[in-house]
């Protein structure tokens, strides 16, 4: 085999089917999420009740903000839609009506939404880091089904006022 400055070709030639075979199968990150996520973003919409129909598929459509296959999910996707449940936290929650006294796993003492940010196994004393706004962990499954848990919580808005 010829070599170039100490390089043969097969090596080249390898090098470069390699780099070729890892640009065609690279992945969006979090881009197996993006079902997960359109399901949230619908249940949001559907509460806000801002769906449009869209007369071509005979549905009713959120695609401005919808995931595409092969899109990118990031926990800065997701903050946006824990910001959203939250809006609509109070639409739906008449706060003067929740007794305080009782632990509910979504309202902290202060009546505002917690999601956890790093589950309790993973931290040093075992106990769950609770936030509403955070982008810097990796995305975990239980993330989605917390927000969907709290999409369940909200059936009936307190009041027919109309969504800003």
């Amino acid at each position: 085999m010829k070599k170039f400055s100490g390089i043969s070709i097969s090596k080249v030639l390898l090098f470069l089917t390699l780099s070729v075979f890892c640009v065609l199968t690279a992945k969006a990150e979090g881009e197996q999420y993006y079902k997960a996520y359109n399901e949230i973003l619908r249940g949001i919409h559907e509460r806000r009740g801002d769906l449009v129909y869209n007369s071509v598929t005979g549905g009713w459509d959120f695609a401005h903000q919808a995931k595409s296959p092969g899109s990118s999910v990031t926990q800065g996707d997701l903050n946006l839609l824990r910001g959203k449940i939250a809006e609509l936290y109070g639409i739906y929650i008449d706060k003067s009506k929740i007794q305080t006294d009782v632990v509910d796993p979504f309202a902290d003492a202060g009546l505002t939404i917690k999601f956890t940010k790093v589950p309790g196994e993973y931290t040093d004393k075992g106990i769950a880091v609770l936030s509403n706004d955070f982008v810097d962990v990796p995305i975990l499954w239980m993330h989605f089904e917390e927000m969907a848990d709290a999409l369940r919580k909200l059936k009936t808005r307190k009041c027919s006022a109309p969504i800003s």
